[in-house]
């Protein structure tokens, strides 16, 4: 299989590229893997790249989002940090990947057993790690249903902030990042949210997070101030 060129990579839509995730997870949970020439792949892509998304997911060692979706040398961009957390950097990079680069969706991509997400339930505190879970410490606030024992020894309050990590992520991206949220509203790019489970491969995408021609916002208000009654 060829990597994506700038002819193909023009004329795909943000929905067209969720289509080629959605269809590459099903590859890889049902052990259908594309045969690749990653050499030849080498070859396509030294004078020249044109991946189709960018992917913001979790350090964490099970989460390689080239495999996840079943793509090759040059098809995304995987943007890595723990508890997928947004910064200037991480948006800078997404800036890149998509004003310059082409890249037409955007995916926020947590996962089931996040360390870091167990971390932030804890409270943990070790070294500039803190500085880090603290950034996710808000989802972990927001999470509101579950009233007793709301430490990582909880599977379901752990797998509930970490939703609300990935739909925070999101709503980060389009508040802090002009850039992106313009492409989003002019309909140049898509911006969706997905959980990846550690235990099956399967990737859920988290469809009331789509954004394509219009924000949203799920734990902002539109003047950017923190509004309790939009937690999830």
């Amino acid at each position: 299989m060829r990597t994506h060129t700038k002819d193909t990579q023009s004329t795909t839509t943000p929905e067209d590229a969720l289509q080629f995730l959605r269809e590459g997870n099903y590859r890889f949970v049902n052990n259908l893997k594309t045969n690749r020439n990653l050499l030849q792949q080498v070859n396509e892509t030294r004078d020249g790249q044109f991946p189709l998304a960018a992917i913001l997911t979790c350090i964490d060692s099970r989460t390689s989002a080239e495999l996840i979706f079943d793509q090759g040398l040059g098809d995304i961009f995987s943007i890595r940090i723990a508890g997928n957390v947004v910064n200037e950097d991480i948006l800078g990079s997404m800036e890149f990947a998509c004003n310059i680069s082409g890249s037409t969706l955007i995916v926020v991509l947590g996962h089931t057993n996040c360390g870091a997400i167990r971390g932030a339930c804890d409270n943990l505190q070790m070294g500039n790690l803190s500085t880090l879970l603290n950034k996710i410490q808000p989802s972990v606030y927001y999470e509101r249903t579950v009233k007793e024992n709301r430490t990582s020894e909880n599977h379901e309050f752990v797998e509930k902030v970490s939703r609300i990590q990935v739909k925070r992520s999101a709503e980060n991206i389009i508040e802090q990042s002009v850039i992106l949220r313009e492409m989003i509203e002019k309909g140049q790019v898509g911006l969706i949210g997905a959980i990846y489970d550690v235990k099956t491969g399967l990737v859920e995408f988290l469809e009331e997070t789509f954004m394509l021609g219009d924000v949203k916002h799920f734990y902002l208000d539109v003047d950017g101030e923190t509004s309790q009654a939009k937690a999830y």
